[in-house]
């Protein structure tokens, strides 16, 4: 069977070298009585002459074949950590540009542990939707408590029309009622119209831990739950570039819940390498310490304590 490299050019050359190499090691041998010592160092010696040629001449060579690390540490590749041990209360809410990926308007992924406290409302009331975390304007953020030298919006201790801040890219709410998670993401027409657009995932469970992934790879939004694809959309723009800034559980109407393991990609991980990053074992959920304004709002008195109820539920049922 003919061999790969028989017809790159220069191939004579390298065979005669290595002829000529192993000539000399076989007389050596024969007539020195060389140990077997220097027949490994002249076999090294023949191997390196060949790569050097073949890295001259451009051939390019690729290890990953090679890669014989578990697929699930693959998976992580290129990936940003935060909130490893939850968001840890309002120094920890928001992740501030230097530390994000570069680029991530119309391809990234965002994937965490969730842990929502049973807050359905009865009522059924227009709004506030009730804020997870989004990327973009910070409209929500009200911490005034020493936040490590953050600027705050003029007037962001008001609520936005329906908790939404101005642009967000993406951003991941609850309903104002019921526990369906809504993605939303801003896009901008080839007309340059800018509109909200949303996909929503109905009934969440509850008390329960569960890991969700909202991908973006151009006009396609994607959100996985449990890595199983749940909800596939084509936008109808194009993602819209925002503020490069992510919040966490902020404002007057953040979620009952708890976040944890963000991992950040700066594009849409593939399916096959997301289905890696479930069969972990959850780690114990951390209840947030506080939300930001939440030491100044009374309507989020109630946030750790219900959300404190959830995780004990949950640890005691491992237990």
């Amino acid at each position: 069977m003919a061999s790969l490299f028989e017809n790159m050019p220069g191939m004579t050359r390298v065979r005669n070298v290595a002829a000529n190499i192993t000539g000399n090691t076989g007389r050596l041998a024969s007539g020195g009585g060389s140990s077997m010592g220097n027949l490994i160092i002249y076999g090294l010696l023949i191997a390196v002459v060949i790569l050097i040629y073949l890295l001259l001449t451009g051939y390019k060579f690729s290890f990953k074949s090679f890669d014989i690390r578990p697929k699930r540490y693959r998976a992580f590749d290129h990936s940003h950590m935060f909130w490893k041990k939850g968001m840890g209360g309002t120094n920890n809410l928001m992740i501030a540009e230097d530390d994000l990926p570069d680029n991530m308007n119309n391809k990234y992924s965002y994937h965490f542990d969730l842990l929502l406290a049973n807050t359905r409302n009865l009522s059924k009331i227009e709004g506030p939707y009730r804020h997870i975390f989004h990327r973009g304007s910070g409209e929500l953020y009200t911490d005034l408590s020493g936040g490590g030298g953050r600027d705050v919006l003029p007037g962001s201790s008001q609520l936005p029309p329906y908790g939404l801040p101005k642009r967000l890219n993406p951003g991941i709410f609850l309903d104002p009622n019921t526990n369906d998670i809504i993605v939303f993401v801003d896009t901008k027409s080839k007309t340059g119209d800018v509109y909200r657009e949303s996909g929503r995932i109905s009934d969440i469970p509850i008390d329960k831990p569960l890991r969700l992934t909202v991908s973006v790879h151009n006009q396609v939004l994607e959100i996985n739950l449990n890595c199983k694809l749940e909800l596939t959309k084509v936008l109808a723009g194009e993602p819209k570039p925002v503020e490069n800034i992510l919040y966490g559980l902020c404002g007057r109407a953040a979620a009952q819940a708890s976040i944890q393991n963000l991992v950040v990609w700066p594009f849409a991980i593939e399916s096959e390498m997301l289905s890696y990053c479930c069969p972990m074992p959850f780690p114990p959920f951390q209840p947030p310490a506080s939300t930001c304004g939440a030491e100044t709002d009374p309507s989020l008195a109630s946030l750790t304590s219900a959300t404190s109820s959830a995780v004990a539920a949950i640890r005691g049922s491992t237990s």
